[in-house]
């Protein structure tokens, strides 16, 4: 019996019949997600099976906080992994080498993103010259010889309280820092750095999520990457196909692939959804390559797709489609690809984050 199997067994004990067989199915298949993400993320099968249950906690806490979830109504799609990711904290390196921990997670409604513990931030600040101050929900953050400190943190509505602890949005941190006026450089994928001028801020974390969040907010600031397209990074926990492309990729180099969806965007108001009048959501995954290859997980509904050379070839592929009213939508196929682009990341905020892999570099297998 592997030790997923005894994890899983322990964790259903005590339920019955369709409840049993519905946690066990879903508590499975978050494992085996997990397994194969931190595959990608360089670790081997024992050390990834051993980290993924490590992070879903004990077996009688999760059967415990699972009992009550299955007694209330049925969770909408994606709803026990949204739960479940709120749990992940992981903590791997000692003190001394990585200082601010981070986490990824789905706080409420809105969207799942990465987060840095706020007090232990403002430790790491201080120790490197600069300053936090003011409450996490409205910090300010100065940085020694920047233009521009202090420069506000806008942490808007994604503002996170977990086990005693604040967290505050990553990419909150990355605008802020870059608002400084300090060039900001985003360094490794598991506990990767954050460097601002002379400032360095050491992130611990072994969750590769955490580093896609954090490299994906590397792009919000780029307008003709988006050109009108909604920019959506997804974590790789809700995507359900793989794609992986050989060639000229540089091992432990951070790529992304940038398809789009073809959908209308809706946001939900005190009054019901409204419709933000678009078509295109540019869907982008992000992964570290290994060992000359690079593997994405992404939406089965952008599996026929066309690299192209440039990202205004792909804008320009995707002008007849930006406006498309609901019944006039259509689906990717292979006699209608959708236009995507290979993205290497250069892990800075704004101009520069990013230059597009030529098509002819690399094979898709």
């Amino acid at each position: 019996m592997t030790h997923t199997e005894r994890y899983l067994r322990a964790a259903t004990r005590g339920l019955w019949g369709k409840e049993r067989r519905t946690l066990h199915t879903e508590l499975k298949g978050h494992i085996e997600v997990r397994i194969q993400e931190l595959r990608l993320a360089g670790l081997s099968e024992e050390d990834a099976e051993g980290q993924a249950l490590r992070e879903l906690g004990g077996a009688a806490e999760v059967r415990t906080g699972m009992f009550g979830v299955h007694t209330l109504p049925r969770l909408g799609k994606g709803g026990l992994l949204g739960l479940m990711a709120v749990t992940l904290l992981v903590s791997t390196l000692p003190h001394s080498q990585a200082q601010v921990s981070s986490i990824f997670s789905t706080p409420g409604r809105y969207a799942p993103a990465a987060y840095v513990d706020f007090a232990q931030l403002q430790l790491e600040l201080q120790k490197a010259g600069g300053k936090l101050t003011g409450t996490a929900a409205q910090p300010m953050v100065t940085l020694p010889g920047t233009p521009h400190s202090p420069s506000p943190v806008h942490t808007g509505p994604g503002l996170l309280r977990q086990e005693g602890r604040t967290y505050i949005p990553a990419s909150a941190i990355m605008a802020a820092l870059a608002n400084t006026g300090a060039d900001v450089q985003l360094r490794g994928w598991l506990n990767p750095t954050i460097q601002a001028g002379q400032t360095v801020i050491r992130l611990q974390t072994a969750d590769p999520q955490v580093s896609t969040s954090l490299y994906g907010s590397t792009l919000s600031g780029d307008w003709e990457l988006q050109n009108g397209a909604l920019l959506n990074v997804r974590p790789s926990t809700f995507a359900n196909q793989t794609v992986t492309f050989r060639g000229n990729v540089q091992e432990g180099q951070v790529y992304a692939l940038a398809l789009p969806s073809l959908s209308r965007w809706y946001a939900s108001y005190e009054h019901g959804p409204q419709d933000l009048s678009g078509s295109v959501i540019l869907n982008v995954a992000i992964n570290v390559a290994q060992k000359g290859e690079v593997t994405f997980r992404i939406q089965e509904d952008v599996r026929f797709f066309k690299l192209r050379a440039s990202v205004g070839e792909m804008q320009l592929a995707l002008d007849p489609y930006r406006d498309l009213a609901p019944d006039k939508l259509v689906a990717w196929s292979p006699q209608r690809p959708a236009p995507a682009t290979l993205l290497e990341l250069k892990g800075r905020f704004g101009p520069g984050s990013y230059s597009v892999v030529s098509p002819q570099d690399v094979q898709r297998r």
